[in-house]
């Protein structure tokens, strides 16, 4: 995701828009927003009278906040077929996902359910036997028509736990209940409607996605995706607060949740910032596809992860205190997923298989390209001006350009080897956000020139949401085939303006090749200036080319460290001193130099006096296997970037760089 900027336009006319207020009710409905493609389409619970009910209750004791209880239930009409052995004696795979829609690495949700049980009607024990992959075999004595699964939601560690983030916590005071960690189900029955009661202390209140019911403590969902898609945060009235504004005729929340002693911030400009981000989003896209949207903001570790109508966004208050648009950025990136990847999503994702690996070469586009739209919004919304996005683009493509990954791991190969490990492309690694942002912007800057500023990404997008959104979704080739119709359907003189798509899909999306990066920024009238300098700190002394770090914990299933676990290393490549002393991402770190190293911020304290020359003792264990690796420390060099406008910018030029930074010329 890319870094959060600063307000750089006043949001006086957003801030007298936008509706503050104490908790709030359930929010009133909102008017359709897509037609409904078929009368049956129209039913709120779309189910047959003998399917199944899927039913859940969630129960918090603050007394134990280690974990939490789940019961589920499967209820059949006393008449239903018996249908798949529902109903019957036959055995059951019960399963809770794997990994999260959003993340894409196996986060082995399954481990934390404990004390699982099974019964069927009148309290009659059903057998249950584990099985791999977040599996339970579940025999039940005889025939039955209410499956009753119990089991306790456990957090690998107090620390863990009680760690706020974006992704799942508990504390005293409240909490976020992700779903993949949450909701087991019976394969097969991801189809059913389900109902979810939350029974916790009494001064909690809830924020979500989910529909609301009568009952404020119950909520219903379509299907198990959207029920596994819809987290929710709750907290009592001092921790937990909301606010309502309104776009378009469609009620939108933000709640954020507190820390103890939290630092006081402006709420109004950190409402005012969602509402800019939705509003410019809309601008873009023309319409806003959902009932209504929760924006789940976490006084905790940073990062986010997108929702079907909702996201879970880390925003520290002191982060608000000195900049209320501090999490501008990723509020944009998580809000744009709405309409890519969770509307508009490549075929390989859908649907969603939660026990196994799913690859997709398209994350370049689909989390990538989403950064770009993001940038692109806060220069709509005015929360960036221009000299902010060009330096937002110098830093970029310096992150870019300094990683010899960059020529060697090509976009669609780091989008299907996103679940591995460095090492499986030679220990070189790149961010597809990276590659997929900076493609955003070469295919925008491209498009601009060869319309004369008539076409641009923006209606790309469209072309493809309006082609593939839905259950049918995108292969790779539907990207390229999608620019080259809007590139020849705006360009004046035709496909003649249009050679450069083959060629660059051919060697810079699929393969590896850099692409022409002075040639595409000199058609918005800049020149790429670059020079290798040497890696000094703030005094300008030499650093120490170590060049890995730990992550800080994020939630279970986050790609962040550990919290009571040993953290995990991240090693930026085999152009590290690190890597070539013998580290790989991954390692797990016990010690440096004898200091133990439980965290972040125990790896800076261990690292922070490190000076060129010295040498670390760092011990490790990978694979289970504890070995101690012994890092020199030399001094390094890094590329700088820096975009310097033409002498005598054409009109040409001049028009591409307002098309892209949103403005008229």
């Amino acid at each position: 995701m890319a870094s959060p900027r600063p307000i750089a336009a006043p949001l006086a006319a957003l801030l007298a828009t936008v509706a503050l207020a104490a908790p709030m009710a359930a929010p009133r409905a909102a008017r359709a927003q897509q037609p409904n493609a078929s009368y049956a389409d129209a039913f709120d619970l779309p189910r047959r009278r003998t399917d199944p009910q899927a039913v859940y209750t969630v129960r918090v004791d603050t007394a134990d906040i280690t974990g939490y209880a789940v019961t589920y239930e499967l209820r059949r009409a006393a008449d239903a077929p018996r249908e798949s052995g529902l109903g019957a004696a036959a055995p059951l795979t019960v399963a809770i996902p794997r990994w999260a829609p959003g993340a894409y690495r196996l986060a082995e949700f399954g481990r934390y359910p404990r004390e699982l049980r099974a019964e069927t009607d009148a309290g009659r024990p059903a057998r249950v036997e584990p099985l791999p992959e977040g599996r339970w075999r579940v025999t039940p004595a005889g025939a039955w028509q209410t499956l009753r699964v119990t089991y306790r939601v456990t957090f690998p560690s107090a620390a863990a736990a009680a760690s706020p983030n974006n992704r799942n916590f508990l504390t005293a005071r409240g909490g976020l209940f992700d779903g993949p960690l949450t909701y087991a189900r019976v394969e097969g029955t991801e189809a059913l409607p389900a109902h979810v009661r939350f029974l916790l202390p009494e001064a909690w209140r809830t924020a979500t996605g989910l529909a609301p019911t009568a009952d404020p403590r119950v909520f219903v969902a379509r299907s198990y995706d959207l029920l596994v898609d819809s987290p929710v945060l709750a907290g009592p009235p001092e921790a937990l607060r909301t606010w309502r504004f309104e776009e378009a005729g469609v009620p939108h929340t933000v709640a954020y949740w507190a820390q103890p002693g939290a630092a006081a911030f402006d709420t109004a400009r950190f409402v005012a910032t969602a509402a800019a981000v939705v509003r410019a989003a809309r601008g873009i896209m023309g319409e806003l596809p959902y009932r209504d949207y929760t924006f789940l903001f976490v006084d905790g570790a940073g990062g986010g992860l997108e929702h079907l109508n909702s996201t879970t966004i880390g925003a520290r208050a002191a982060a608000l205190a000195r900049d209320p648009a501090a999490a501008a950025s990723v509020t944009a990136h998580e809000f744009w997923h709405l309409w890519n990847v969770k509307r508009l999503r490549p075929r390989a994702l859908g649907p969603f298989a939660y026990q196994r690996v799913v690859r997709s070469a398209s994350l370049w586009w689909s989390e990538g390209v989403t950064d770009f739209f993001a940038d692109e919004i806060l220069r709509r919304a005015g929360l960036v001006d221009s000299a902010g996005a060009v330096r937002e683009l110098e830093a970029s493509l310096q992150s870019y350009l300094d990683n010899p990954a960059a020529g060697r791991v090509s976009p669609e190969r780091s989008s299907l080897t996103a679940w591995d490990p460095p090492a499986v492309n030679g220990g070189y690694s790149i961010s597809y956000y990276l590659q997929g942002k900076l493609l955003g912007d070469l295919l925008d800057l491209r498009l601009r020139d060869a319309t004369g500023a008539r076409r641009g990404l923006d209606d790309v997008m469209r072309r493809l949401y309006d082609r593939f959104a839905g259950p049918r979704g995108f292969e790779p080739g539907d990207v390229e085939a999608a620019v080259l119709a809007e590139c020849r359907g705006g360009a004046a003189g035709g496909g003649d303006a249009c050679g450069w798509v083959a060629p660059l899909f051919a060697r810079s999306v699929r393969g590896a090749e850099r692409p022409d990066w002075a040639g595409t920024l000199a058609l918005a009238g800049w020149r790429l200036d670059t020079a290798r300098v040497a890696a000094v700190d703030a005094s300008g002394q030499p650093l120490a080319d170590l060049r890995a770090a730990v992550g800080t914990f994020a939630g279970i299933g986050s790609a962040g460290g550990a919290a009571g676990t040993r953290p995990r290393l991240s090693v930026a490549g085999p152009h590290a001193g690190a890597y070539r002393a013998g580290l790989r991402s991954g390692d797990e770190v016990v010690a440096v130099n004898g200091a133990p190293v439980d965290g972040p911020e125990a790896w800076r304290r261990a690292t922070a006096g490190a000076r060129v020359g010295d040498t670390l003792a760092v011990d490790v264990v990978r694979d289970g296997v504890a070995r101690r690796v012994t890092v020199p420390l030399a001094g390094y060099s890094v590329l700088r970037v820096r975009l310097a406008p033409a002498d005598r910018a054409t009109a040409r030029q001049r028009g591409v760089l307002a098309a892209w930074l949103g403005k008229n010329e």
